[in-house]
């Protein structure tokens, strides 16, 4: 009679202990995987070129740390760690496409971060290469100019265009353009381009209310079309940057453009150059091929007023 009842009681003892045994390997599996995907695990080797730069506005001091991998990806690397008042400080570095973040934490919580670009100058072509990681790029320009070696080379991600000048296979300059898309709003435009914009004309159509914005940048001048706040159509002039070479102003203006006088001084070959574009014509002065001096006028009363650029050099 006791071996039967045994018996009877055996079969629920033995699935109550299966059933405890699974969810004990559960809770291990799943704390395996929140370690391994915590950025105190490992510095990290998957590329994240590009993925924090919609999302910056979500690195916030007092978020937690679990939370930075889907803010700023995964590649990252741990730097040190020192006591405080308030407890232990963490600091990671996070490599995002160009750029470096370094992330200050206590108690999982960040409590300062701070942003610094990792193009430098000096910086080896080759290591700006291995920075882009990406076969998407181009030169613009390749001259020998007295017996150095100057090369242009415009890099293309997702989100940005990278053009950057090299002397003797090091960076010597670089500047940085957003790109823009249909269907990006208005405010994700001002965002990207700054506040240094004009409205130029409004209207109503059947496709909705169409607003015509004018927006000055650091090396760009857009005119950007919008209907119900939504982007469109755009178009986009360079602004000549003094040190620019000669064949890259060409290759951003256009080959529309005519000599206006050609001479030799002792510093070298002084070329003037008139471009006419859509909204604006420059007068440009080369020496040696390299941009000294520059002038913009603009052809409509909606546009800001012209603009002069000289620098100290004179012939």
């Amino acid at each position: 009679m006791i071996r039967k009842i045994n018996r009877y009681l055996l079969l629920p003892l033995l699935v109550t202990i299966l059933f405890s045994s699974c969810k004990a390997l559960q809770s291990v599996g799943d704390f395996a995987s929140d370690f391994i995907n915590s950025p105190s695990y490992s510095s990290g080797t998957t590329s994240s070129s590009n993925k924090a730069e919609n999302k910056e506005k979500e690195l916030k001091v007092g978020i937690s740390k679990w939370d930075l991998s889907s803010i700023l990806g995964s590649d990252y690397k741990y730097i040190s760690s020192k006591p405080t008042k308030k407890g232990n400080e963490e600091t990671y570095i996070y490599h995002v496409g160009v750029y470096d973040y370094t992330v200050n934490i206590i108690l999982y919580k960040v409590v300062s971060w701070s942003k610094e670009s990792r193009l430098k100058m000096g910086t080896a072509k080759s290591d700006v290469i291995k920075i882009f990681d990406t076969k998407n790029y181009k030169t613009i320009v390749e001259e020998k100019i007295a017996d150095e070696k100057m090369e242009v080379i415009r890099f293309y991600t997702s989100s940005y265009n990278y053009t950057i000048k090299f002397v003797d296979d090091k960076l010597v300059e670089w500047r940085e353009t957003p790109n823009l898309k249909k269907g990006m709003s208005k405010d994700d435009i001002i965002e990207k381009l700054g506040t240094d914009y004009k409205l130029v004309s409004v209207n109503e159509s059947t496709e909705g209310k169409k607003e015509e914005f004018y927006f000055r940048t650091n090396f760009y001048n857009y005119t950007i079309d919008f209907v119900d706040d939504k982007l469109v159509e755009w178009s986009q002039e360079i602004i000549p940057q003094i040190g620019m070479h000669k064949n890259e102003v060409i290759q951003e203006l256009g080959t529309d453009y005519r000599i206006v006088s050609e001479r030799q001084t002792p510093k070298g070959q002084i070329e003037v150059l008139s471009f006419r574009t859509k909204d604006h014509s420059y007068t440009l002065h080369f020496l040696n091929g390299m941009l000294i001096e520059w002038k913009e006028e603009t052809h409509s009363s909606t546009i800001p007023p012209c603009v002069q650029h000289v620098t100290s050099f004179r012939i």
